[in-house]
């Protein structure tokens, strides 16, 4: 993704000399992130809990579109269970 990682942005913008992001571009990528979740946990075909959601694990595109990565440490969640832990 184009922009990067989201903890690139949030905690290390200064080194790779980069803009502070708004408080209006932060609420757009926290909005993405919680729809990407909440498909993940209950929209889908069949959930999943992603166990391991951070900033590193969020990338982001050319608009600042938050996707979420990383799907290793995944847990399939049976039918009618739940996603919160």
């Amino acid at each position: 993704m184009p922009q990067g990682e989201l903890s690139r942005h949030l905690f290390h913008w200064k080194n790779f000399k980069l803009e502070p992001l708004s408080w209006k571009r932060r609420l757009s990528i926290a909005l993405d992130v919680g729809r990407g979740m909440e498909y993940f946990h209950s929209l889908a075909p069949q959930s999943f809990m992603h166990r391991d959601l951070k900033s590193s694990y969020i990338l982001l595109s050319y608009d600042f579109r938050a996707k979420v990565s990383d799907f290793g440490p995944v847990k399939l969640i049976p039918d009618g269970g739940k996603s919160i832990m």
